[in-house]
């Protein structure tokens, strides 16, 4: 009988954690809880921990998602400078009274009495600025959370 060939060796797999909990969110007994990386992981272009903490960049607020009507567009940049020269801790409640502005009730109620800033305009190019104060509103909402989270897991994580 002719001899077989002989395989190569595969090669030894490293063994990954497994779950020893049994629970669906792993718990710190487990071997899968906050399972750590063996070495650093660097992206190409990332910023250091060090550079990333000294000059930390304010967030900046993204564009409109729709295009908006030229009466719409200026109303919003009017409105943004104003906000945006407001403390930031103060932005939150600044982007909702201009939104109460333009809020289909009070629009309803104004135009009544003969408001000037809704004279000749239709009720899409006053929708328009309503939803895109309310779109900027929630993103002021967001980054006040995002920023409350931050300093609560900083707070609870012990220094080093």
């Amino acid at each position: 009988k002719p001899a077989k060939p002989a395989k190569p060796a595969k090669p030894a797999k490293a063994k990954l954690p497994r779950c020893t909990c049994g629970c669906p969110i792993h718990t710190e007994k487990c071997q899968m809880f906050m399972a750590r990386v063996t070495g650093p992981c660097v992206t190409p272009g990332a910023k250091t921990q060090a550079a990333a903490r000294a000059a930390p960049e304010a967030p900046r607020l993204p564009g409109p998602s729709t295009p908006l009507s030229a009466w719409a567009r200026v109303q919003v940049t009017k409105m943004t400078a104003e906000v945006e020269a407001l403390p930031r801790a103060s932005q939150k409640a600044a982007w909702k009274q201009r939104m109460r502005l333009f809020h289909p009730d009070k629009r309803q109620a104004a135009q009544q009495q003969g408001d000037a800033l809704f004279a000749g305009r239709t009720e899409s190019e006053v929708a328009e600025v309503f939803m895109e104060l309310k779109r900027r509103y929630d993103w002021a909402t967001s980054q006040q959370q995002r920023w409350a989270l931050l300093v609560r897991r900083r707070s609870a994580t012990p220094p080093s």
